[in-house]
């Protein structure tokens, strides 16, 4: 990883300085021009060594990125994976501007002997081979261009394309993408109980198994901050080379799935349309001694590597790691009327005016006024204040004495809270199947009494 930290740093400057200080145009005059191409019409870069190795390939996308995948006898070994931008993009800009460093008296009359052949091709289809000799001279390597051109060059280029070479610069994260984009996840133990699945709506998180609620945003956050940290050690290009049974992968220790939506506008129907993407990752058995590297699975077997497993150790999979704090879904400034029902208690509403909020009778007239300083402790209780402790397990000594209906500008129902008290009278909102408590929070008047004016 070292090495490989380093060629991009060492490309990331070479690529700067040409874009600072851009190569001569080479003419048809110029003895030392060798090669001349703009790297916007490049599509598709292979490296072949002469020794019989897989040869690595460079591709284009769609969407201007890059991939690299390995190829053998012409026949795609690996699925095409993210390459990182910078050295790419550094190398190609070096292939695409060749020129000699030696007088060409000096290099005309020598015959490449090919340790290396790189094979440019452009987008309309038409190729260059470039041949690097297999020994270097003086800090030079003599290469050949489409059996016409030859001459000396910086022997950094070939080290770039060999030590350790183009695959290395693909992305090290096994989930790469993973983060504020991100729409769902989901984190389980095959044949446990335990797990998590966590959704986006409207820009926050809500858990949705193993119990339905309001998920904290920066438990979540934290989640994706231990996935998107995840490092790729070594990427296992020969999966013939493992078994799944070797490797743990048969029956893993952890699945993680992660799905981003992604919208695009459809000019032939007008229609914006919805594409998912979704990236799978299967964590299997140690794969050394320490423990700390694991094998694991990618995209359901499409890509096999060895992760460190240190950054998702200790990731929760439990639903009460990721449960809000807060006791409602809704936020105040969402609350156009709410009621509160107490036992045996006539049901009082209340409803949001221009000027403040209102009491209403039970046909929906209004009364009159309502207490601005009760309402709004009742509201911050439950839209703001965060809970000391929460549970999915029902309190043995749980008494509820209210409940609180929230309801949309358009008199919608949105959710009702139940309010009780635990241990000694500590109030406690139970929302769905959670149940929040509050150890150092009065209880709102309005629980108690709706006859506040």
């Amino acid at each position: 990883m070292v090495i490989s930290l380093l060629l991009v740093f060492v490309l990331s400057i070479v690529g700067v300085a040409l874009l600072v200080t851009p190569p001569p145009v080479a003419t048809a005059g110029d003895p030392g021009a060798l090669l001349r191409l703009d790297p916007s019409t490049v599509s598709r870069i292979t490296v072949s060594p002469a020794s019989g190795a897989d040869s690595t390939v460079i591709e284009r996308t769609d969407a201007g990125g890059w991939t690299i995948h390995l190829e053998r006898d012409g026949e795609r070994m690996t699925m095409p994976w993210p390459a990182q931008p910078t050295p790419v993009r550094a190398m190609i800009r070096e292939l695409c501007d060749l020129r000699s460093n030696a007088p060409a008296e000096d290099s005309v009359l020598r015959v490449v002997d090919p340790a290396l052949t790189v094979t440019i091709t452009l987008g309309d289809g038409a190729t260059h081979i470039v041949r690097f000799d297999s020994t270097p001279l003086g800090g030079l390597r003599l290469i050949e261009i489409d059996a016409i051109r030859i001459g000396d060059i910086d022997d950094a280029i070939f080290r770039a394309l060999t030590s350790p070479g183009p695959a290395s610069w693909r992305v090290e994260s096994p989930l790469y993408g993973v983060g504020s984009r991100t729409s769902r996840i989901s984190v389980r133990s095959p044949g446990h109980s335990a797990g998590v699945e966590l959704a986006k709506l409207d820009g926050r998180w809500f858990l949705r198994q193993p119990i339905q609620s309001r998920a904290d945003d920066n438990a979540v956050d934290s989640l994706l901050r231990s996935l998107a940290s995840m490092t790729i050690e070594r990427f296992i290009d020969d999966p013939t080379s493992i078994t799944l049974t070797e490797a743990g992968l048969d029956e893993p220790r952890l699945m993680i799935a992660v799905e981003e939506d992604r919208r695009s506008f459809d000019s032939e129907v007008g229609q914006v349309r919805t594409h998912t993407r979704r990236r799978t990752l299967s964590i299997g058995g140690p794969a050394d001694l320490s423990g700390r590297l694991v094998f694991v699975s990618i995209n359901d077997g499409e890509t096999f590597a060895i992760c460190s497993i240190e950054q998702i150790a200790s990731v929760a999979l439990t639903g009460e790691a990721y449960l809000s704090a807060v006791a409602a879904v809704t936020i105040e400034p969402n609350i156009g009327a709410f009621s509160v029902r107490i036992a045996g208690r006539p049901e009082a509403r209340y409803e949001r005016g221009i000027d403040g909020w209102r009491m209403l009778d039970a046909t929906g007239a209004t009364i009159g006024d309502a207490p601005r300083e009760p309402i709004a402790a009742l509201l911050t209780a439950l839209t703001e204040t965060l809970a000391s402790r929460l549970t999915t397990d029902p309190p043995e000594d749980y008494r509820p004495i209210a409940s609180v209906t929230l309801f949309d500008f358009g008199g919608g129902p949105m959710e009702t809270i139940e309010a009780g008290f635990v241990e000694n009278e500590v109030l406690t909102f139970r929302s769905g199947q959670v149940f929040r408590s509050y150890e150092e929070l009065e209880t709102p008047a309005m629980l108690v009494s709706t006859g506040l004016r």
